[in-house]
């Protein structure tokens, strides 16, 4: 019987993928637990964003990728919002008791921890963490603070930038959605971070393949944009710019359609139709979708066009059109370095409207162009942003060896 259950462990242990560049780093077990407890991780959140919390789709993507190559994760939750810090620091204290030794994993934006933007609290939050002897990586789905003309607005930049710093060197490893070299409060600390892009919250047009899915375009060009911004000034500006941009496509194109996808798709649907009444642009709001029916939307279109600040590998809306192999028309940005400069996008400079509309047009009506977009961005995302990469990155990153816990030998019971 015990040679029966030793080979379907190692079964078992032959199905997990394997790395494409394995590093032999083996996990430190001092403790006599249990090794599995060791090889699962601990996912840290603190206030849910609504409707969609973007960070805590990341985690459950990251987590089912990282469940094939036998790594569980585990989460939980600092519910300071709800019942204040001093109980939910209290609740950590008695918690993480249990985690010495553990990979904890610390998922950071500044209002995630904080009601106006002022995380003061997250550095107690780590010091716990390290008293308890635990590896804390954090996650920085935010590398840059919101500036803004007002004398609060510059005190929040200064709090957050060295709050950010602080956690970069004291934490176990620091991840950026970003190359470091871009981060401007990233000085020293360089070495301690890994940089490990974003991967798209929804159905890839790989997975949809799988399942038989095929794309169907109609004859009328479709641009997509997925996702609004809901706070009223950057919802004007982004709006703005995609009117502008699409006036001048249609100009070039004649009669297309504009699907809009995704969190404040809803609450710009007015301002849209205001901007494009009396063009050759019809508009489709879906809004708030299923990823699959995203992937499926997304997949059927002809274009995406992004104009939430610079292309970015933070940006899950724009790393969707590359998942779903779309052309790509954008702004270029301090943030845009490999591996989007290999995709299939077409840059313009940032606030440029009518360089997007241009590039759309040209998108459009040329399909050897649009066909070479979409190999590129279906290419750049097998290498670069499917989930199988990132969770190898993230296992080098926090350095965990698969294969020794695999070598590991049950206990027997004695018969």
């Amino acid at each position: 019987m015990i040679l029966e259950e030793k080979s379907k462990e190692s079964a078992a242990a032959s199905r997990r993928p394997r790395l494409s560049k394995p590093r032999r780093v083996s996990v430190a077990l001092r403790s006599r637990r249990d090794p599995e407890d060791l090889l699962a991780l601990v996912m840290l959140f603190g206030r849910r964003d609504e409707p969609t919390d973007a960070v805590r789709d990341y985690a459950k993507c990251l987590s089912k990728a990282l469940r094939r190559y036998g790594i569980s994760c585990e989460n939980s939750e600092i519910c300071w919002y709800e019942n204040g810090w001093l109980s939910a620091l209290t609740k950590l204290w008695k918690e993480s008791r249990d985690w010495r030794g553990r990979r904890v994993v610390l998922h950071y934006t500044a209002l995630m921890w904080s009601r106006r933007g002022f995380p003061l609290a997250v550095p107690l939050v780590l010091r716990i963490l390290k008293l308890r002897g635990c590896r804390t990586v954090v996650v920085f789905h935010d590398v840059y603070a919101a500036a803004g003309p007002r004398w609060i607005d510059l005190l929040r930049v200064f709090l957050q930038e060295r709050i950010m710093g602080h956690l970069s060197r004291k934490a176990y490893r620091a991840i950026l959605p970003v190359p470091p070299q871009s981060v401007p409060w990233l000085q020293e600390q360089e070495a301690r971070a890994v940089f490990i892009p974003v991967g798209a919250n929804i159905s890839s047009l790989e997975e949809l393949s799988r399942e038989g899915f095929i794309p169907v375009h109609t004859g009328m060009p479709t641009v997509a944009v997925f996702g609004i911004p809901t706070w009223p000034s950057a919802q004007k500006r982004e709006v703005g710019a995609i009117v502008q941009a699409l006036r001048k496509a249609s100009a070039h194109t004649g009669q297309l359609q504009l699907l809009v996808l995704g969190r404040g798709a809803k609450e710009a649907e007015s301002l849209l139709r205001a901007g494009l009444s009396g063009t050759r642009v019809s508009l489709r709001v879906d809004g708030l979708r299923s990823s699959r029916e995203i992937g499926i939307a997304l997949s059927c279109c002809d274009a995406l066009l992004f104009v939430r600040g610079g292309f970015s590998s933070r940006r899950g809306s724009g790393v969707a059109g590359i998942a779903c192999g779309l052309p790509i028309v954008a702004y270029q940005g301090r943030e845009t370095g490999y591996p989007l400069t290999e995709a299939g996008v077409l840059f313009v400079a940032q606030d440029d409207a009518d360089g997007l509309g241009k590039e759309l047009a040209r998108v459009l009506l040329d399909g050897e162009l649009r066909l070479a977009l979409r190999q590129r961005n279906l290419k750049i995302f097998r290498e670069n942003f499917s989930w199988d990469q990132i969770a190898e990155r993230w296992i080098k990153a926090v350095e965990i060896n698969i294969e020794d816990f695999s070598e590991c030998q049950e206990p027997q019971e004695v018969s």
